[in-house]
């Protein structure tokens, strides 16, 4: 147990991962009934000899039940530790223990779980896995071995995030993202189309995500910033594509934290721009207020860079700060998204209505454009007419499509 705590230090601070294998003589209890407690001592020894001789020498193996073992170890490969936690059980299936004058053939199962960087830190919980798993393979016939996958509910949080990482990683070597667009409609007979960008990922066994099914584990897991950097190429793709056909569409790209603090982000925005020959003004960079706040400093050199290179800003999840227009005077944004939470129960709500159209109004004073998101019925709709807003978004004008099909022309 203090080799399996030094293990999971090791692999939770990303330094060695490791491996427990965790093997259980199968029908022990029908074994000692026909030859007895000191029959069974000479079978254990026996199984305790082969796992000795065929373990990797760094490892170290035990006896850690009545009737269980575990080896535990560094590993290179997984699937090394996987072939010998399957070769186990047929040495031993194969191996004939003499007791008295008796032979004795016994069988065992063996159960793997990999410890890693995601991996649970208390020990007890890194053995119940592995007890778990043999008893599973153990209630389905035994001889067999299994490696441990985490099910839903299973998992710790660090461990639901590595397996969505590992996933969108895949998308993204594999071809299997996409981008999806919703108009962002203007109430005021303004020019142009808007669309608001988004991603939905194919998952190996044919599944759909969408941005709210992962993208909270992406930015704790930094691989938020890799899907930043996809939209972005996608959207200059997409306003190169717009351009030729004469249409002037301005696209919106949410940046999550980790891309507010990348300094070398608008840099190599400017160099995809000059590549792509694609102008900055119809791509509009939306962040949100609160991580604005967070990362001010970040924020406004960020918001600097790419006003140079002629690209437009936003705030998303604007007003319910305690001073939200305090963040305007440090950055001075093209666009207020308003925060969604304003859009609940709008309809009855007054306190609701009174507050966006107080944005709106200061927002129109300082020469800033508004937009209410959920919009999702016609009497929402009806409600912003009255509010003095820019532009609206939301699914009762449109799903977010593949393709940039909205009718601007319909309002």
């Amino acid at each position: 147990m203090d080799e399996l705590k030094t293990s999971i230090t090791q692999a939770v601070n990303g330094l060695k991962q490791s491996v427990i294998i965790y093997i259980a003589i199968d029908n022990f209890q029908t074994i000692r009934d026909r030859i007895g407690i000191s029959g069974c001592d000479i079978l254990i020894g026996d199984i305790a000899r082969i796992l000795n001789e065929n373990a990797d020498p760094d490892h170290l193996v035990a006896r850690f039940g009545a009737c269980s073992y575990t080896c535990i170890g560094k590993i290179r490969q997984k699937h090394e530790a996987e072939a010998f936690a399957a070769r186990v059980p047929e040495l031993v299936e194969q191996h004939i223990s003499e007791i008295g004058d008796q032979s004795i053939s016994a069988t065992c199962s063996a159960s793997v779980v990999f410890l890693d960087e995601n991996s649970p830190q208390n020990a007890n919980d890194i053995i119940s896995r592995a007890e778990k798993t043999c008893d599973e393979i153990q209630q389905n016939g035994g001889n067999k071995s299994l490696t441990y996958i985490p099910r839903a509910g299973e998992m710790t949080l660090d461990e639901e995030d590595g397996l969505t990482a590992d996933l969108i990683k895949d998308a993204l070597n594999n071809n299997r993202i996409k981008g999806l667009y919703q108009p962002i409609v203007g109430v005021k007979a303004q020019d142009g189309e808007r669309y608001i960008s988004s991603l939905e990922i194919t998952t190996k066994d044919g599944r759909t995500l969408y941005e709210n099914d992962f993208q909270s584990a992406a930015e704790r897991t930094g691989t938020a910033k890799m899907l930043d950097r996809w939209k972005i190429l996608h959207a200059i793709k997409k306003v190169s594509e717009t351009v030729r056909k004469g249409r002037n569409t301005e696209f919106f790209v949410p940046l999550s934290a980790d891309s507010i603090l990348d300094v070398s982000l608008a840099i190599w925005i400017s160099e995809n721009l000059t590549k792509s020959k694609v102008s900055g003004e119809q791509l509009v960079f939306m962040i949100n207020e609160a991580q604005a706040v967070n990362h001010l400093k970040a924020a406004k050199i960020l918001f600097k860079g790419l006003k140079q290179i002629h690209c437009q800003f936003a705030i998303d999840e604007f007003g319910t700060g305690l001073n939200p227009f305090q963040l305007v005077k440090h950055i001075h944004a093209d666009y207020l998204r308003i925060n969604n939470a304003y859009m609940e129960n709008l309809v009855q709500n007054s306190d609701n209505k009174d507050s966006i159209r107080e944005i709106a109004y200061q927002a129109n004073e300082m020469e800033i454009n508004t937009i209410t998101p959920g919009v999702d019925d016609a009497a929402i709709l009806s409600v912003l007419w009255t509010l003095n807003v820019d532009y609206v978004q939301g699914e009762f004008l449109q799903v977010p499509q593949k393709e940039l099909n909205y009718d601007f022309s319909s309002m």
